[in-house]
């Protein structure tokens, strides 16, 4: 798996290789004519704009994101992931707020020694790998997702961390107005908690079913 200083050298140095490079492996594939990528390189080449090739190909219909991030992960060597086969680790959500994971939508997967893997759609959004690795304070490795299944899984896993925090704080709320409970009541609470109990379950079904919310 490939860092973002990788990709960050490589966008640098030589954008138009890329750019080829991309484009080779589109038609190479057959999805795409010459036709069709010439006029998203005419988009992506006029004044004022800041949209990878990629980006233009898949918002002029020429391509499907799934297709798209197939091909960057071929010319790029990186994973491509299909989440609803993936389990998040808590440990891993945790480092990201969900306003960054929404911003630059992204979706931290798991901690593998000093590095997170974060899974994202656009390989090419430097800003994005940088504000990522100074707030982890670890080094970013990218996997390759649809951008609507990263939309999805961020809503859900956010969307369960937050109602399980609402049930939390309502617990120790209770707790602090009986302060003859025993010690261990509340953990006893917490752990038979029907949210807690059920919520892989619940993220993993929605993700199957593609829900949008849980």
């Amino acid at each position: 798996q490939r860092t973002w200083e990788g990709l960050h050298r490589m966008r640098v140095l030589d954008r138009l290789s890329t750019e080829r490079r991309i484009s080779s492996a589109f038609l190479a594939q057959g999805l795409l004519t010459k036709e069709q990528i010439n006029k998203a390189l005419e988009v992506v080449n006029s004044p004022g704009q800041r949209r990878s090739l990629t980006d233009a190909l898949v918002q002029q219909g020429a391509v499907s994101p799934a297709d798209c991030v197939q091909v960057l992960g071929e010319v790029f060597n990186l994973p491509v992931l299909r989440l609803h086969n993936e389990k998040v680790a808590p440990e891993a959500l945790a480092l990201v707020p969900e306003s960054l994971a929404r911003r630059y939508n992204v979706l931290p997967l798991r901690i593998q020694s000093d590095a997170l893997l974060v899974v994202t759609a656009d390989p090419f959004n430097i800003q994005a790998t940088e504000d990522l690795q100074a707030h982890t304070r670890k080094r970013i490795q990218l996997a390759l997702a649809p951008a609507n299944e990263l939309e999805e899984a961020i809503n859900i896993h956010f969307r369960s961390i937050a109602a399980i925090e609402r049930e939390m704080d309502q617990m120790v709320s209770t707790a602090a107005r009986k302060p003859q409970a025993e010690p261990g009541a509340l953990m006893a609470r917490v752990n038979q908690t029907p949210i807690v109990r059920t919520v892989d379950t619940m993220i993993s079904q929605a993700v199957k079913d593609r829900a949008s919310d849980i």
